[in-house]
């Protein structure tokens, strides 16, 4: 009873995380559009900046330095000159933090976007409280979620996001708690195989990016070469 609630309630923070996470891309799609952005190519790589941006502050380095922080709040109030020996000792310590999370992005995150369940949702949520629908109606969007009739586009800047976030957190801690490999490979190796499939077999294609995304690459790929070595 005890360790089941225990277990449980360790993740009730990654899930929450992981739900947040996975609703601002469609947030961030709307305030482009909002702003004036009408190419779905242009609207795409603002999303992938500005989400790559939410993922760094708010999930790796609040959680990185927060987490630190609260574990040895204490000690750095009796001895705040060894505040950074103390943050360097706790700092392994948020490895089971992303080790959770992580794992659940590659499995529950994965098989969600696989089944389509946030489309299924907004299917039953339709048909239930707006019962006089026509069939066209059922199946437009509403906000980022689609009928599961109805596959819609494919997000790059979402997808490119969520990597740029499985590779910041593979520099930083896996030198420090090798075992989070263990879920970085699950991570990446599902990834790779839903990624795949839904772009193949499921989504539709809404622009052709050119190759105009890698260039956009680099430079976040070496923002998180800096704070892995800063962390």
């Amino acid at each position: 009873g005890r360790p089941l609630v225990l277990t449980l309630s360790s993740y009730i923070m990654p899930l929450a995380l992981t739900a947040l996470c996975e609703c601002v891309p469609g947030i961030l799609t709307f305030l482009a559009i909002f702003e004036g952005v009408l190419s779905w190519s242009k609207n795409q790589m603002r999303q992938m900046d500005r989400y790559f941006a939410f993922l760094m502050i708010n999930v790796f380095l609040v959680v990185t330095i927060g987490g630190a922080i609260v574990a040895v709040a204490e000690e750095i109030a009796d001895h705040p000159r060894e505040i950074f020996t103390l943050l360097g000792e706790s700092l392994p310590t948020m490895s089971g933090f992303f080790f959770e999370y992580m794992m659940l992005r590659g499995v529950a995150g994965n098989a969600v976007t696989l089944v389509r369940a946030g489309a299924i949702a907004q299917t039953l949520f339709k048909s239930t409280f707006i019962p006089n629908l026509s069939r066209r109606n059922l199946i437009e969007p509403v906000v980022s979620l689609r009928a599961w009739s109805n596959p819609g586009w494919y997000s790059y800047g979402k997808s490119y996001g969520n990597l740029l976030l499985g590779l910041v957190v593979l520099l930083c801690y896996a030198p420090l708690a090798p075992m989070i490999l263990v879920c970085l490979v699950l991570y990446f190796g599902m990834t790779w195989f839903v990624t795949k499939y839904v772009y193949l077999y499921v989504f539709e294609y809404k622009f052709e990016t050119g190759g105009a995304f890698f260039p956009r690459l680099y430079p976040r790929v070496f923002v998180c070469l800096a704070l892995a070595q800063a962390t």
